[in-house]
């Protein structure tokens, strides 16, 4: 089972083209854990509205998503376990500041969506403006 973490490590080596080629929805994401410990997501994540046929989805499954929320996709599954996204609160839209402490738009956890073999889906609240 080496096999899997290895080619994901691949992926997501890949993964950092979208950021150098300029796609707007990747944008730097931060998790802050409880001790205060600031963690940037890498490669950066996509950043994307919760669709209503999610929103659909969500409440069938009887799971508290707004239509305010947002996903933040293609984190790593294999450098972030599911239980640091779970407890951590978010800064979207990262930025380091002199001090090398991050400052952004703070952001909650509402759910953590664990179906792909690579990625985790992390579904946020928050009105960020975008």
């Amino acid at each position: 089972m080496k096999l899997i973490p290895k080619i994901a490590n691949k992926t997501y080596k890949l993964g950092k083209l979208h950021s150098k080629f300029g796609d707007p929805r990747r944008i730097d994401v931060v998790l802050l854990s409880r001790l205060g410990e600031q963690v940037l997501i890498e490669p950066t994540p996509e950043l994307i509205r919760v669709t209503p046929q999610q929103l659909e989805q969500f409440n069938t499954a009887s799971i508290l998503v707004k239509a305010t929320d947002w996903q933040i996709r293609e984190v790593p599954r294999f450098k972030y376990p599911g239980t640091l996204l779970t407890t951590c609160r978010y800064l979207i839209d990262a930025v380091k500041d002199g001090d090398g402490r991050y400052s952004g738009r703070p952001a909650e956890f509402r759910y953590l969506d664990d179906r792909d073999a690579l990625y985790f889906t992390v579904i946020v609240s928050g009105h960020l403006n975008r």
